[in-house]
């Protein structure tokens, strides 16, 4: 894959997508963009919204800012300074998010991406 100035490469389970656009929409389901990637200077951030079983709000993400719902007890994982793991109470790993080099992300483990928004 040849890539031009300016692009940035999303890999999505098998899939990957390309765009030139400062914002891309990764997932959206019924008007909420529950997933959304950036370019910020050389490099790229993630927004998104994680919630839990119950319907309730479990995590925000802006701009790889991370904020856990004070009422759940597991923090986020970082092994490494390009990694970003949210796992719930079962340690059921809902979101991954890889930085691979300044235009390209690795996200998995989307299962707390409800479909059914509260």
């Amino acid at each position: 894959m040849t890539l031009e100035k300016g692009e940035m490469v999303i890999f999505v389970g098998d899939f990957a997508i390309s765009t030139a656009e400062t914002s891309f929409v990764v997932l959206k389901l019924y008007d909420k963009e529950l997933l959304k990637i950036h370019k910020v200077g050389s490099g790229i951030s993630v927004s998104a919204n994680i919630w839990d079983d119950d319907g309730k709000l479990f995590a925000t993400i802006e701009n790889n800012k991370i904020r856990i719902n004070p009422n759940k007890t597991i923090p986020p994982i970082r092994p490494d300074s390009h990694t970003l793991i949210v796992e719930d109470e079962k340690k059921i790993r809902i979101l991954s998010v890889r930085f691979l080099n300044p235009s390209t992300i690795k996200i998995s483990g989307v299962s707390g991406l409800r479909v059914d928004i509260p």
